[in-house]
């Protein structure tokens, strides 16, 4: 396949391929860690991988994720414990290898265009008012201070404006919509 960079046209939306991904669990917090899991095991989202004792309370870590363990700090594994030992915090205890569907479209997206990003959780709208002129439409040159959109929070607007400058490639919302923080808004790309 060709590099994603290189190609001009986004691939189609349900263009997908399977990634295989590592996850490693570190500990959260100082305490005494028992690994109940052994590496070559196959886990579940609920899979219990280990469990950290701490001044009389115990908590449980779950892998969160469907893949295999590659890799586990035996030191602390349940069978080698005949004390409790006493881990520090961010030490690494179990690695788990999982496969996720990525869709091409969006990882396309994500390489060639810049995002204007919701600046916290609200209702958007693309106009001013209703059957309004949208501020901003696919194909529409935005400057660094042009204004994008509105963005409701009880009853208040707020314009938003690009932070970016470069040519609408992509609108992610539609009006009235509510949207989380951070969430992608509009897709730019550098005029050529």
């Amino acid at each position: 396949m060709e590099n994603l960079n290189d190609c001009d046209e986004p691939p189609a939306a349900d263009a997908f391929k399977l990634e295989t991904r590592i996850k490693e669990y570190r500990a959260i917090h100082t305490g005494h860690p028992k690994i109940l899991v052994k590496e070559g095991q196959e886990v579940e989202d609920d899979t219990i991988l280990y469990k950290i004792e701490r001044v009389r309370a115990e908590k449980e870590i779950k892998a969160g994720v469907k893949g295999i363990v590659k890799k586990v700090n035996h030191y602390y594994l349940e069978e080698n414990i005949k004390t409790p030992r006493f881990v520090e915090f961010n030490v690494p205890l179990v690695t788990v290898e999982y496969k996720v569907r990525v869709n091409l479209r969006e990882e396309w997206e994500e390489k060639n265009y810049s995002f204007i990003r919701a600046p916290f959780k609200c209702d958007y709208f693309r106009a001013p008012y209703p059957k309004a002129m949208p501020y901003v439409k696919e194909g529409s040159k935005v400057n660094i201070g042009d204004i994008v959109c509105i963005a409701c929070i009880m009853k208040q607007k707020e314009e938003i404006l690009s932070n970016i400058e470069g040519k609408v490639a992509k609108i992610y919302f539609e009006n009235s919509q509510t949207i989380d923080k951070g969430e992608k808004l509009i897709g730019l790309r550098k005029d050529e």
